[in-house]
């Protein structure tokens, strides 16, 4: 398998564990980047809106334990873009907490209505 079929493969599994619950997200110095810290290294997915056209461009990082940056995996096909953009989506919410915070507002409006 040579490295871009291994950044393929770590993408995927970091995006079907992320929609699984079974990593948890954190927060970068960045807003724009997500990552994940496990025990050989930490994984950092970010984005970035593109100077010529606006377009925003994804980035899977590969950092050591030492947090250097070891790899990187920008894709240009179609269908690795699409795993880099479900990942920084899934990352934030993650990292986030969307989904509680989503459910704390519907159950504070829901209060309101029933006064």
């Amino acid at each position: 398998m040579d490295e871009k079929q291994q950044l393929e493969g770590l993408a995927r599994r970091l995006l079907k564990a992320t929609e699984q619950g079974k990593i948890q997200r954190g927060e970068t110095a960045g807003e724009e980047s997500f990552r994940v810290v496990l025990k050989s290294g930490a994984v950092r997915i970010d984005r970035s809106v593109c100077a010529d056209d606006d377009s925003l461009s994804y980035a899977l990082v590969v950092l050591n334990g030492k947090a250097r940056e070891t790899d990187r995996y920008s894709p240009t096909d179609i269908d690795g873009q699409k795993v880099l953009t479900s990942l920084w989506e899934f990352a934030r919410r993650s990292a986030r907490k969307s989904d509680k915070v989503i459910g704390s507002l519907l159950d504070e409006l829901g209060n309101l209505e029933e006064r």
